[in-house]
């Protein structure tokens, strides 16, 4: 799995979601870093079509939890941080597999 390049990861292909869960869980055992589900998409008929997880990290507290006025307990100390890594597949209904979406999460170098 260390082995793995970036170019390796965006040409994977998976049988199942589950496949590419678990695929994208020991990568990212073995780099490091822990992941948590982060955003699903369906397509018309109710089916998942586009799944995405994020570092368990990723991200910061919504504010909403932040300002609440009707806080009864003491707001936790937040383990997040903008930690730019995301896994997402998408569903080829042709070939009947997923197959990896290449994600920018950083700026880009520029020429």
């Amino acid at each position: 799995m260390q082995q793995l390049t970036g170019e390796d990861v965006i040409r994977s292909q998976f049988v199942t979601l589950i496949d590419a869960e678990n695929f994208y869980s020991k990568y990212s055992k073995v780099m490091g870093f822990n992941i948590r589900k982060n955003d699903i998409q369906y397509d018309n008929d109710g089916e998942t079509y586009v799944r995405r997880w994020v570092c368990k990290r990723e991200g910061e507290r919504a504010k909403k939890y932040i300002k609440r006025k009707d806080r009864i307990r003491e707001l936790r100390v937040t383990m997040r941080v903008k930690h730019p890594v995301a896994f997402r597949v998408r569903m080829n209904k042709k070939l009947g597999t997923w197959f990896v979406i290449p994600e920018h999460l950083h700026e880009l170098v520029k020429d």
